[in-house]
């Protein structure tokens, strides 16, 4: 059966995963968080390391602790699966959003190249 949540939409299979083959569910999400590790952690020693050593950017660890918290305490909302989906609108933002990405990398070709 499906369960919903108070806002009467579906919840996520996400959450009621079971594992394959008789092992743990963290097993099967093993190579995603290793993957995130080895992108973020470089990231976060180079922000340890530069910005965030700056009085202007000190706060930069508690805001990300806090949004790691604030997504942690809802995780059961952000995997609700609305009722009805709007592919058109997906796509729409899709193409704004890689369109904007397109420009700025542009952008930055083009400074580096007048740069020299």
């Amino acid at each position: 059966g499906s369960r919903t949540l108070r806002t009467g939409h579906l919840r996520s299979s996400a959450l009621d995963a079971k594992p394959a083959q008789g092992g743990t569910v963290w097993l099967e999400w093993l190579p995603v968080i290793a993957g995130l590790l080895v992108l973020y952690i470089p990231t976060f020693y180079d922000l340890a390391a530069t910005i965030w050593q700056s009085e202007e950017h000190a706060h930069g660890p508690i805001i990300l602790a806090v949004i790691v918290w604030l997504v942690w305490e809802r995780r059961e909302a952000l995997f609700v699966a609305p009722a009805r989906t709007a592919p058109g609108s997906g796509f729409a933002l899709l193409i704004l959003f890689g369109f904007d990405a397109l420009l700025r990398f542009a952008g930055s070709l083009f400074s580096r190249i007048r740069k020299g």
